[in-house]
């Protein structure tokens, strides 16, 4: 009853699983390949099979495209690797198609680049390092640029300077940086670690606002500011979900303006 089918393109079809693991899902693919290939079709001496690809929440990402793009990528290995009539669990192994991805990301640059406000915010962050700016004013400006260009509630930015962290944050109201910087910390590890981005909604974590439990549901963003090779910074960018939810869209637009403004650490 809590499984979801339904058609995805001409040939295609998609299944969401809730509760299943990735073991599992393998599992029940297999039972879905095996039941096609075995049945008999009326009027129809010819035998048809199935090829399925697969991608788990939250093993393999948190947002949708990047899990239907994986489960793709799957599926095609399934097909022109495996010769179809097989199953396959995305895994980090399987080489990417790079026509498909390329795509992906040219189509979302442009997107970008179609917004007069958001080419505005860019070159305006470029020109920081020109301006007289102490790093505090220009890390206020950056913070504005980013929840100007993705809508985002709250935007902070973690800064690793040697052996000191300092914490910088602004709200979507208000044009001054604020002192009570709300940061999951956890978050803050990983992307600091892994030198990777995270995007996902936050469903099971509360954070502590002005002494309360916040219930509200959160999109969460959280982009690493990497210069040689060392993670000198990390953006955090959160907003409720009632209102917005990050996308692809978002995170090139925050990886982006985030490496323009690195410059400006580096300076510093």
């Amino acid at each position: 009853d809590t499984d979801i089918v339904g058609r995805y393109g001409g040939e295609e079809f998609l299944i969401l699983l809730q509760g299943v693991d990735s073991h599992n899902a393998v599992s029940i693919a297999e039972k879905i390949r095996k039941s096609i290939e075995e049945y008999v079709f009326p009027k129809n001496d010819d035998s048809v099979t199935i090829s399925i690809g697969i991608s788990h929440f939250p093993t393999n990402g948190y947002l949708l495209d990047d899990l239907i793009f994986k489960a793709d990528q799957a599926l095609y290995f399934a097909k022109e690797v495996k010769g179809r009539n097989s199953v396959v669990n995305w895994n980090e192994e399987i080489v990417e198609i790079k026509d498909l991805k390329n795509f992906n990301l040219e189509v979302n640059i442009d997107n970008i680049f179609q917004d007069f406000d958001t080419v505005t915010n860019i070159l305006e962050t470029s020109k920081l390092y020109k301006t007289n700016k102490n790093l505090e004013e220009k890390i206020s400006v950056y913070l504005t640029k980013l929840i100007a260009g993705t809508d985002a509630d709250y935007a902070s930015l973690v800064l690793f300077i040697d052996d000191e962290i300092k914490k910088y944050a602004k709200l979507k109201e208000n044009d001054k940086l604020v002192k009570n910087v709300l940061i999951d910390e956890d978050i803050i590890y990983r992307v600091r670690s892994n030198k990777t981005i995270e995007c996902f909604v936050n469903w099971d974590k509360d954070i502590l606002n002005n002494g309360r439990f916040d219930k509200n549901i959160y999109s969460v963003l959280s982009v690493p500011i990497i210069i040689k090779d060392e993670v000198k910074a990390v953006a955090y960018l959160k907003a409720s979900l009632k209102n917005k939810e990050f996308d692809k869209r978002d995170i090139y637009y925050v990886d982006l303006i985030s490496g323009i403004f690195s410059g400006n650490i580096l300076i510093n």
